[in-house]
């Protein structure tokens, strides 16, 4: 493992800040959900996505779905319709810079090509990828307007909104008991 880690958003924090939110902003659909939630937001893949990133980036949104008293529901589209479109990037900063990001707005979520993407989610990626599920997971949480929880050091009871991630790790993969609270705090039951 790298002996560095690097700051989700850090060599472009700046210029970066302007694209990110702090406020609850809703995405694609909303309505009643196929499940009776209140609020359901849609996302699909852009064509320039392979078809093998889908379980990850599934399993990215469904984390968050299986939040107690939550009250929005991630659902995958294929339709052109409103949604958050999630594509890849080539080269947006490079390797070694920002890894993903989400749009003010809510309308885009982008990874960086540079990066080498471990999207198996059956096995565990080596040293110099990135954990395409673990990231993913950690911006559908900026897309629920979840800010980065202040911790900078690398171990495995990090939240998922941890301001640190390096390359080959998969604790982001689920949520931790921060990262659930701060959830319910922004939509409490009931508020939907």
């Amino acid at each position: 493992m790298k002996q560095f880690a690097v700051v989700l958003f850090s060599s472009t924090a700046a210029v970066l800040a302007a694209f990110l939110s702090t406020a609850p902003l809703a995405f694609g659909s909303h309505g009643n959900g196929q499940d009776g939630r209140t609020n359901f937001r849609t996302w699909r893949m852009a064509p320039s996505i392979s078809s093998a990133w889908d379980p990850a980036l599934s399993n990215g949104a469904t984390i968050w779905d299986n939040v107690l008293n939550q009250c929005h529901d991630f659902q995958q589209v294929t339709s052109t319709n409103e949604h958050t479109l999630l594509y890849k990037v080539d080269n947006y900063d490079g390797k070694f810079g920002t890894f993903a990001l989400v749009w003010t707005n809510h309308a885009g979520m982008a990874f960086d090509g540079a990066e080498t993407w471990h999207a198996n989610v059956n096995a565990n990626p080596g040293g110099s990828s990135l954990d395409l599920w673990s990231v993913a997971g950690h911006e559908f949480g900026h897309v629920l307007s979840l800010a980065h929880s202040g911790h900078f050091s690398l171990n495995s009871s990090n939240p998922t909104m941890a301001n640190v991630y390096d390359y080959g790790l998969t604790y982001f993969r689920s949520l931790e008991s921060y990262d659930r609270s701060h959830e319910q705090n922004l939509y409490p039951p009931g508020s939907c």
